[in-house]
């Protein structure tokens, strides 16, 4: 947590301007780009012992947390230009699901011996949430979060009592998947989905505030991120459930001060976010390949970076070869 909060004080140091700046989409497209290599990094934590990893893992559902916040942004942003149909729906679900496909086929070729070890990657993928590969618990996260949008948003047009419903929405599947197990990385950051769906109505807003108050609010934005990340100092959290509590405030805090970071999406950044998804997706092939040979841990984590982004960009290119044949 600390490693990210640094990061975040150094764009904030290097690209600071003095007015504040809506979440367009070319820089939502620069967090795309980068944030699923700190993802990576994290994950790459239960491979690699030493404080740098330690210190990222806690990371995660805070980083997880922004992607769901772009995600609820982005389709109020559909909403509100009538662009939120069943075409597009679809269209969305097929950009998620198949994409998955190739990567699951060449993680169970790579990890599976025989019957009873697909059967265990089976019964891995129900109790724990993940589409037989590591980490997919993503897919079928947003996936549920888009589809919901959808329904409930066809039958409560009033914005109050959608967000009371969907926000019910969130409170029932956080307690079914806890009830059945999954990890908490499957529900701690869902509510930033919610968030994203409000700011986008009160965008103008909020960053009117910001402007008036100035520093102040900066400040005050600096601090709340800064005591979360020192809360996780000891490479725990103050209390079980605490990022429950903790991940609305990081993001909140977190949108604010980037919306006084003046960043633009170079080239490196776009070739990064077109492959973005793919990237998280091969991760855990990455990693399966890796753990056959004995790596020092910033070989692992570097080598992990690579590969991921090799691997990504190949299964995005084979996926659209044939899907488009």
């Amino acid at each position: 947590m600390i490693t990210f909060f640094i990061l975040t004080f150094i764009l904030l140091l290097l690209f600071r301007n003095k007015e504040t700046l809506v979440l367009s989409k070319e820089r939502c497209d620069f967090l795309k780009a980068f944030f699923p290599f700190l993802i990576i990094a994290g994950h790459c934590s239960f491979f690699c012992q030493n404080t740098f990893f330690d210190d990222i893992r806690w990371s995660g559902p805070y980083i997880v947390a922004i992607f769901f916040f772009i995600s609820g942004y982005g389709l109020q942003y559909k909403y509100r230009h009538n662009q939120m149909d069943i075409k597009y729906l679809k269209n969305r679900t097929r950009a998620i699901l198949l994409p998955i496909i190739l990567p699951i086929i060449i993680y169970v070729l790579l990890s599976c011996n025989g019957w009873g070890s697909f059967k265990h990657l089976c019964k891995n993928a129900i109790f724990h949430g993940n589409l037989i590969l590591p980490y997919s618990w993503f897919v079928i996260v947003i996936l549920l979060l888009y589809v919901s949008y959808y329904f409930i948003r066809r039958h409560l047009k009033n914005e109050i009592n959608f967000c009371i419903a969907y926000c019910a929405f969130l409170l029932v599947i956080t307690v079914i998947f806890q009830r059945i197990g999954w990890d908490s990385s499957s529900f701690v950051s869902n509510i930033a989905f919610l968030l994203g769906i409000v700011y986008y109505d009160n965008e103008s807003k909020i960053l009117r505030y910001i402007n008036n108050l100035g520093g102040g609010v900066k400040q005050l934005l600096i601090i709340i991120m800064g005591c979360i990340c020192l809360s996780y100092i000891h490479n725990s959290s103050l209390f079980p459930g605490f990022a429950f509590f903790a991940v609305p405030f990081w993001t909140i805090a977190f949108i604010g001060l980037f919306s006084t970071i003046n960043v633009k999406s170079f080239k490196l950044a776009k070739l990064l976010k077109k492959y973005s998804y793919e990237i998280y997706l091969t991760q855990g092939i990455s990693f399966s390949i890796l753990s056959f040979f004995e790596l020092n841990n910033w070989c692992f984590l570097i080598l992990s970076l690579i590969l991921s982004l090799v691997l990504g960009t190949i299964s995005q290119k084979v996926t659209l070869a044939i899907t488009h044949r």
